[in-house]
């Protein structure tokens, strides 16, 4: 282990949630096979970074075959509100909504880490150039959205971001930004888990960020809406 942190997107990088026509009805479906390259072939700890509750996030890492024991951690919504006030960021939170990178000070610090230790895989552009305005050592941007035809979707290969990372830990390099090419799937057997967190995610703090999003909307027309 290098000392290195991995930090990972949940929807979009792991999970992909998906309507119909594509599925019978919404589904979280698995984007790989297997996870392992990332969680235990890099030899780093791992930790997931969503926008979800603590709750969903760990429903769907359980779905799509993730457990506890191969993840440094999970810091979810309910994380980065908290750390947003524990920073003192709360007009950074109401203009701009729960930034990923807020999490980043705490974590580093629990981690033993600096920023430029952190590597951040996310299929939102936005959220790639807020981590990699912290300081952090490289920022992966991968694709992930429905197919043209509706009848599949664009994801990444594993492979690719495992080589981004594995060359960046090399080098040394702060700020590196990597782009993998998107692979087109149809959706097969193993990539269904029958999930739909729908139902789950209708709680009080769900509900408040939907207001708060709205509201901020309405007040500031050029505000960014929070990403997953």
């Amino acid at each position: 282990m290098s000392g290195k942190l991995l930090l990972l997107d949940l929807d979009g990088v792991v999970a992909l949630e998906c309507d119909p026509p594509i599925v019978a009805r919404r589904e979280i479906l698995r984007l790989h096979r297997s996870l392992d390259r990332l969680t235990r072939g890099l030899g780093e700890r791992v930790v997931v970074v969503t926008h979800r509750s603590r709750a969903e996030a760990w429903r769907i890492l359980k779905a799509v075959g993730v457990t506890p024991d191969e993840l440094a951690g999970v810091r979810a919504a309910e994380d980065l509100l908290i750390a947003g006030l524990s920073l003192g960021a709360l007009p950074t939170v109401l203009r701009h909504g729960l930034r990923k990178s807020l999490i980043l000070p705490g974590l580093a610090r629990e981690m033993s880490v600096l920023p430029r230790d952190v590597a951040f895989i996310d299929d939102v552009e936005r959220n790639i150039d807020d981590l990699l305005s912290h300081g952090i050592g490289l920022g992966i941007h991968v694709p992930s959205h429905l197919d043209e035809g509706g009848e599949g979707y664009v994801s990444f290969d594993l492979d690719d971001a495992v080589a981004a990372f594995e060359a960046w830990r090399d080098s040394g390099e702060v700020g590196r930004r990597v782009a993998p090419a998107g692979v087109a799937r149809a959706v097969e057997g193993w990539s269904r888990t029958g999930l739909c967190t729908t139902a789950q995610g209708d709680h009080l703090f769900n509900r408040a960020r939907r207001i708060a999003r709205r509201v901020r909307v309405a007040l500031q027309p050029g505000a960014e809406r929070p990403t997953s």
